[in-house]
């Protein structure tokens, strides 16, 4: 596994957003392999030590929010994947029904999603989403096999 940092500025040059990426590389079978060498090369930016994250959910209680969400070909890079920008825009669609609109347009926030698993084109994934005490869980599944596709955390960051 890789990690990535990224740093995101408003024309100003205002820091507005950070994004801490793990990237993890499967063969056909699902086996992990080695990161090929250049790997840097094609991604250069520098790399960062620590444990790939993970967001280890609670049980989804019974009046979580679900939002329904079909694959569909805008959704896809030019691999044919599902654009991890396009979980998390799902992950925020499965806040906002749970009615956490205040989260969504609150900064700073922080966002941790772990992608568990590939949607496919044509898919219907279900996300649900609760909140608790100081954020909000969202899984994304795939329901013809019972299969996460992500865990997610979103959290409102309080202010200094």
């Amino acid at each position: 596994w890789a990690r990535r940092r990224g740093e995101f500025r408003d024309p100003d040059g205002s820091l507005v957003a950070v994004s801490t990426v793990d990237w993890v590389l499967l063969d056909q079978r699902g086996r992990l392999i080695r990161i090929p060498e250049d790997f840097g090369v094609a991604f250069p930016n520098p790399e960062i030590d620590g444990e790939i994250i993970r967001v280890v959910l609670p049980s989804v209680p019974a009046d979580a929010a679900t939002v329904n969400v079909r694959v569909g070909p805008q959704h896809l890079d030019p691999m044919g994947h599902v654009n991890n920008a396009v979980y998390l825009d799902w992950v925020e669609e499965a806040v906002a029904a749970a009615g956490g609109l205040d989260a969504l347009v609150a900064t700073p926030r922080r966002a941790k999603i772990e992608y568990a698993a590939s949607a496919e084109p044509g898919d219907v994934a279900e996300a649900n989403a609760w909140r608790d005490d100081s954020g909000w869980w969202v899984r994304l599944i795939r329901p013809r096999d019972d299969m996460v596709l992500v865990r997610g955390r979103l959290e409102v960051i309080a202010g200094d």
